[in-house]
């Protein structure tokens, strides 16, 4: 997943996501130049559509629906298949 962020440059990069069986853990790894896979097998978001993906407040076939997540329909429907599907919870009061 090729990912930009405009406010904190050390967010942009291309990672892999290795989700266990169920969605109960990942592995994130940035990647190099050297050993980033091609094009065509990479999906391109914002910092802020990956935090909306993660805590499963929107499916990534939405954000690819509405052009916040870009790349191959296949990586799409693989990575919906990866997050587990539940309530966000945000606590945002003090």
């Amino acid at each position: 997943m090729h990912v930009s962020d405009s406010h904190a440059e050390w967010n942009n990069g291309i990672y892999r996501l290795a989700f266990s069986e169920g969605g109960i853990a990942a592995q994130v790894t940035k990647l190099t130049d050297d050993n980033k896979p091609s094009d065509d097998k990479i999906l391109h978001c914002s910092i802020q559509s990956l935090t909306a993906l993660l805590m499963g407040y929107q499916t990534p076939s939405f954000m690819a629906r509405i052009e916040r997540l870009n790349g191959h329909s296949s990586l799409v429907k693989q990575l919906e298949a990866s997050i587990p599907k539940r309530v966000t919870y945000l606590a945002d009061f003090f």
